[in-house]
């Protein structure tokens, strides 16, 4: 029943034109930042193209550089950027789907994940309110209950979830797809000690510089967790702008370490994403 109330809302919301006037009054004179993770190809593919008809696509370079230098008005009206966290290996099958629409994106990389056959704790089948709540522990502790479902952050597995360099290579010629950091293991940076906390930040930038052998300026926090203390981080390690996962869209007042996105369900419909891309899905409980 719940599933078909949302889906009675979601055709409500496309029908009645509510969808498009929001879009209209929040996103015509600003940037969006849109989320995945690990999207199919196929359904990306059709995800794309819904969005490409209503934003115009857009890098976050070309965003940041806009920004700083006052000039976002400049912008394309319906302005969109397309970022992917944690860098996931069937990210590699939707090069077509970019390029055949010319979507410049952005992918924020686990440095200590990629291009190993290293695992990410976030993959692990537990119960959702069981990772929950995990997700509130000490990032030692959260390691420990894992570790009873077979994780072990630095252990080998024979199939691999992340990106190889060869394959973030030929992504990046491309000329549309770039990557950023984001952190070293994927740990909720707010669990973890100071100096922990900080390591991950700065290790995960000097790490993917090293690997690709270029400047990394950009970082996503993992999980969507930071206080001030993992700003003043990101900004000691020289990094020029942070995205979160928080509600809004991006404006000459939006805090260059606090940027905001819009996410997207790799595993919804097209519909539902449509209204989840205008914004007013947030405002909805069910």
């Amino acid at each position: 029943m719940k599933r078909i109330g949302k889906n009675i809302i979601i055709q409500f919301l496309l029908l009645s034109g509510i969808v498009r006037l929001r879009r209209y009054l929040k996103q015509r004179n600003s940037v969006t930042i849109f989320i995945f993770h690990d999207p199919a190809p196929n359904d990306f593919n059709a995800f794309l193209h819904a969005l490409n008809v209503r934003y115009n696509f857009v890098g976050m370079e070309e965003v940041i550089r806009a920004k700083k230098d006052g000039k976002l008005h400049e912008l394309p009206k319906y302005a969109a950027v397309i970022t992917f966290d944690d860098g996931h290996k069937q990210n590699f099958d939707l090069i077509d789907s970019i390029v055949e629409l010319q979507a410049p994106t952005t992918i924020y990389a686990c440095s200590d994940i990629v291009n190993t056959q290293r695992h990410f704790w976030s993959n692990y089948p537990l119960p959702k309110p069981q990772m929950e709540a995990i997700k509130s522990l000490p990032n030692a502790e959260m390691l420990e209950k894992l570790a009873t479902v077979g994780y072990d952050k630095q252990k080998n597995y024979p199939e691999r979830q992340a990106l190889t360099l060869a394959e973030m290579q030929d992504m990046e010629q491309t000329g549309l797809i770039s990557f950023e950091s984001h952190t070293c293991f994927h740990p909720i940076l707010t669990q973890l000690p100071d100096a922990e906390s900080a390591a991950e930040i700065a290790d995960s930038k000097k790490h993917l510089e090293t690997l690709l052998d270029k400047t990394i300026s950009g970082f996503a926090y993992p999980n969507g967790d930071y206080s001030q203390r993992e700003i003043d981080y990101v900004k000691a390690a020289n990094y020029d702008y942070a995205v979160t996962v928080e509600h809004g869209q991006v404006s000459t007042q939006s805090d260059d370490y606090k940027l905001p996105r819009i996410c997207l369900n790799d595993f919804g419909s097209v519909s539902e994403n449509l209204v989840k891309a205008c914004g007013i899905w947030n405002y909805i409980k069910l």
